[in-house]
């Protein structure tokens, strides 16, 4: 996610107010008192001092928070919406769908999964265990104090799937949300806080610090056990700069450069209305966004053509009209440096096919653009384009397109379009997490139970699945000797012996357990075996 989004960004001198600002308006929407190190420090002690009476409840009691939290979510969909809405610009539709709406699934899917995924269960045995009578369980436990450092651009989608999973695997959690929608991130604290108190358990379990980049900064200075980081590659490496020598778990999604393949053979107005939603969904602010867009060399006129026409029907206003696809975007810098990435390629021979500008109003609203005949060496092409601005870029080959795609430094989803089996074939030659065939990758973010991480510049760890919920969790692997009773079986036979004549036997058979040899598949001979040097062991 590019600057100057990032929680930690900018001046991380301590202040001690911030305000926020309507996008689609550039008027004041309130100001808030900053959370300064020492309320840092007292939240952490709080979630510290909580956590072993939240490692005690059951996996079915904490799923039932889940759902309760879900319910009670929503209930008041329409309240939260409006707030997302006010706070990023988004149209209401949007919000509903995107932040409330991915919400609900990934509270609901950790609800269901969580307590058959994190119950001690039996590891498969090797056959070194048969023999020896080992049995080996995999047991999980929370991690401790979990800090969620989340990013404006989905400030309820993003931080309740962090908090989920959190929450599920038995952690207490401290939610940073980004000083640009503090709203919406302290909404979603309060609901889970209430839902505690309902369910009598301490509220404390969740916490919310409102602030600015000071306030993150000192939250990951602090004794935390973990760190989930949705936000820029700069400041994602410096956190792990923070944090380096420490303990600290970290997942990091660290946004992208996200290309779209379309091959020969697709339907060239289908895949044209999937990369109109795919570029500018969000008024084109999602990490996962169609970046750019590769097509057949011979197909890229008419492809074109079909995306022109497309774009000319969007409109783009104040979320106030249900009838506005595109709101703004989220801060007049955020404006600045997405038209300085535009002019930067039209400076470079670019070709501009619709847009290219501010549009005068208020607030920071930017014209949807898409170009054509971008140069290699244009910024747009190798930073983070966090707006509604599309580069496509005609290929001749497949192997060509491959190697365009994978020159980025970001590695977090790509989409390819065309027959199945050839767009899975070209998936597998792919530097990124996700790869999504015949659709785009911001709507994989909506389905909980695919994992959801980035290669490269593009962070690390996942989100989503149960990988995130294991990630969440410390693994501990049980094992138990059931021949430690059994008569003329308890001791190994690599216990210390008291005839040295047997070493080399012994060295022997060890050896032959381990290789799987022939000889130790007749088990009267190795029960024999083994309880003759048993007895000679000291």
């Amino acid at each position: 996610m590019t600057q100057p989004d990032s929680p930690l960004s900018g001046n991380l001198e301590a202040s001690t107010s911030f305000e926020t600002i309507n996008p689609a308006t550039g008027q004041l929407i309130q100001r808030y008192s900053v959370a300064g190190a020492e309320s840092v420090s007292q939240a952490v002690a709080k979630a510290r001092a909580i956590f072993p009476v939240w490692k005690a409840v059951s996996l079915e009691a904490r799923a039932n928070l889940l759902r309760s939290v879900m319910q009670a979510l929503h209930g008041r969909a329409d309240e939260i919406a409006a707030l997302i809405s006010r706070e990023t610009g988004k149209p209401l539709a949007d919000a509903l769908e995107a932040d409330v709406g991915t919400a609900l699934g990934v509270l609901g899917y950790y609800a269901n999964i969580g307590p058959k995924r994190l119950k001690s269960r039996p590891i498969q045995p090797d056959l070194i265990s048969v023999i020896t009578g080992r049995l080996h369980l995999e047991t999980f436990h929370p991690r401790g104090v979990i800090a969620i450092i989340s990013p404006w651009n989905y400030p309820l989608a993003i931080p309740a799937s962090g908090l989920a999973t959190a929450l599920m695997a038995g952690n207490t959690v401290i939610l940073k949300p980004s000083e640009l929608t503090p709203a919406t991130g302290r909404w979603l604290i309060e609901l889970v806080r209430e839902t505690l108190r309902q369910h009598y358990l301490p509220e404390d379990i969740a916490q919310c610090l409102m602030g600015d980049g000071s306030t993150g900064a000192a939250l990951i200075q602090q004794n935390v056990d973990g760190i989930i980081f949705t936000g820029s590659d700069k400041t994602g490496r410096r956190i792990q700069q923070a944090v380096s020598g420490r303990a600290v778990w970290t997942s990091m999604e660290l946004g992208g450069s996200d290309a779209m393949l379309v091959l020969e053979g697709c339907p060239l107005e289908t895949a044209a209305s999937y990369a109109l939603w795919g570029r500018y969904t969000n008024a084109g602010q999602a990490c996962a966004a169609v970046k750019r867009l590769l097509i057949p060399r011979h197909s890229a006129a008419a492809f074109l053509g079909h995306l022109q026409a497309k774009i000319a029907r969007l409109q783009v206003g104040p979320p106030e009209n249900p009838e506005n696809h595109i709101g703004p975007l989220i801060s007049e810098a955020q404006l600045h440096l997405l038209d300085s990435q535009v002019q930067d390629a039209l400076e470079k021979g670019a070709r501009l096919l619709a847009g290219g500008k501010r549009i005068e109003r208020p607030g920071w609203f930017y014209e949807p653009t898409l170009l054509t005949d971008v140069p290699e060496n244009a910024r747009i092409l190798h930073e983070e384009v966090f707006g509604p601005v599309l580069p496509v870029i005609p290929y001749d080959s497949p192997d060509e397109a491959i190697a365009l795609m994978n020159a980025s430094a970001f590695g977090l989803t790509a989409s390819v379009f065309g027959p199945e089996p050839q767009a899975r074939a070209i998936a597998g030659r792919l530097e990124c997490g996700t790869v999504v065939i015949n659709d785009v990758g911001p709507s994989n973010y909506a389905m909980p139970c695919a994992p959801w991480g980035g290669w490269k510049n593009s962070g690390s760890g996942a989100s989503h699945g149960e990988r995130a919920l294991l990630d969440l969790s410390r693994v501990q692997v049980v094992s138990v000797n059931r021949l430690f009773r059994m008569p003329g079986l308890q001791k190994p036979l690599w216990h210390f012996g008291n005839r040295t004549d047997l070493l080399i036997a012994r060295s022997k058979t060890v050896l032959a357990f381990s290789s799987a040899h022939p000889s130790i598949w007749n088990p009267l001979t190795w029960l024999a075996f083994w309880h003759n040097r048993a007895s000679t062991k000291i």
